[in-house]
């Protein structure tokens, strides 16, 4: 696995998925990819052309990052443009504590 907290990750995984309801997860989900550093938010959405094959679209939305060293975790997220790709760092304490890191940051 990573070198992430597997406590957090799997309370991000939850959260992921409890943002959306079941009977829509044929349209929309919410997934959590896992790197060494870090968690990435992400909305899936399935192809909208038969063309396009069967992969879904993957749309970043925000990120969690977690400095080892100290145990805090960091939330970034996209800026409002897309032509712009800039992740950029968010919130307080208070707004993402119960996402990721329980009473950490």
């Amino acid at each position: 696995m990573s070198g992430l907290p597997e406590t957090d990750v799997a309370r991000v995984q939850r959260w992921c998925r409890a943002r959306v309801p079941e009977r829509v997860r044929d349209q929309v989900r919410v997934e959590a990819d896992i790197a060494s550093r870090h968690v990435t938010v992400v909305e899936c959405r399935p192809p909208w052309r038969a063309d396009m094959g069967t992969a879904w679209t993957r749309f970043p939305i925000a990120r969690l990052r977690y400095v080892k060293a100290t145990g805090q975790w960091s939330l970034y997220w996209a800026g409002p443009e897309p032509a712009v790709p800039c992740i950029r760092p968010g919130g307080r304490d208070g707004e993402y504590r119960g996402l990721a890191g329980g009473g950490r940051p």
